[in-house]
């Protein structure tokens, strides 16, 4: 009887640290719930874009959900996962947009260095105002994604 305790309790510890973390992202002029470096991934107190690409707390198997707003800026992603793979994507039917039209030294929107993880439902593009001429002297070519 013992031994069979001792199997559950070891069964429930295996469980509960293979389990998958959910980490919450949003744009960091969110209204209600800006997302900011200083966050925990929770719902509480969300993560920018940014910090949920960095690898500090994510794991095989997590997902990161990016919640409804336009996201500006360029972004690198140093995702890495040598099991399940992680699943960056916007939350349910929220519509995320990444917007590269910053002036920034990086030639991407998003930069994917990492390996096994899944990008999903969201959208890249540049709104606003700018050349889209490639004759323009000031025209710039970027790329959406770069892997």
């Amino acid at each position: 009887m013992k031994s069979f305790y001792t199997s559950i309790v070891f069964l429930l510890i295996i469980l509960s640290t293979s389990a998958q973390n959910q980490f919450h992202v949003f744009p960091i002029n969110h209204l209600k719930n800006p997302g900011s470096k200083s966050g925990t991934g929770s719902l509480e107190a969300p993560w920018d874009l940014q910090t949920a690409l960095s690898p500090k707390q994510v794991k095989s198997g997590d997902i990161i959900y990016m919640y409804d707003g336009i996201y500006k800026g360029r972004y690198v992603s140093d995702l890495n996962s040598n099991g399940n793979k992680i699943t960056v994507s916007a939350y349910k039917n929220d519509t995320v947009i990444l917007d590269g039209n910053i002036s920034s030294k990086q030639t991407a929107v998003l930069e994917v260095n990492g390996a096994n993880v899944i990008f999903k439902n969201f959208e890249i593009t540049f709104l606003g105002n700018f050349s889209r001429n490639t004759n323009d002297e000031n025209f710039k070519s970027i790329t959406g994604i770069n892997h």
